[in-house]
C-alpha cells in the first residue's frame, strides 16, 4: 500500500516535471536560434541586429 502510494506520486510528479520542460525546451531552443541568428547577421553583415532582420522581414 505504501509502496503503491509512493509509486503513483513519482509518476504523477514525472508527468508534472515532463509537462513543464517541454515548454521550457521551446523557450530554450527559440533563445539558442536568436542567439544564433543574431551571430549570422552581425558576421555576414546582413543587418546590425536580429531585431532589425526580423523588423525588415516583416515590413515587406
Amino acid at each position: 500500500l505504501r509502496l503503491n502510494r509512493m509509486i503513483t506520486q513519482q509518476v504523477k510528479r514525472a508527468f508534472v516535471s515532463s509537462h513543464r520542460d517541454r515548454g521550457r525546451q521551446k523557450r530554450d531552443f527559440r533563445r539558442l536560434w536568436i542567439t544564433r541568428i543574431n551571430a549570422a547577421t552581425r558576421v555576414y553583415k546582413v543587418f546590425d541586429s536580429y531585431s532589425k532582420l526580423i523588423h525588415n522581414l516583416y515590413k515587406k
